[in-house]
């Protein structure tokens, strides 16, 4: 099945000042709510809640979000530099504008 982890890096709670990243790859294991997932783009080892999970059956793939990364900061400069550090881990961006 194909699974596509999808998480929000959010300035300071300002949900205008956002970025969704996502990453997909073929797995057989199927996250659940609750469940926690790592991935090397985390910061300092961290492992990141299963918020909601959706399956298409049909398609054969699923999506899931993780909670959201709140950034301690107003600073467009550091939501580029967490999406910059995704995208190293092969996540992608698919709106990236940081003017």
């Amino acid at each position: 099945m194909e699974v596509t982890l999808s998480r929000w890096i959010i300035l300071k709670d300002i949900a205008h000042k956002s970025r969704n990243v996502t990453k997909t790859f073929t797995s057989e294991v199927i996250p659940h709510k609750g469940d926690f997932v790592f991935s090397t783009a985390f910061e300092r080892d961290e492992e990141v809640e299963v918020a909601s999970v959706f399956i298409d059956y049909e398609r054969d793939d699923c999506m899931v979000f993780l909670e959201p990364l709140s950034l301690n900061t107003e600073d467009n400069h550091y939501l580029k530099q967490t999406v910059d550090m995704y995208m190293l881990h092969e996540w992608k961006c698919t709106f990236y504008d940081f003017e």
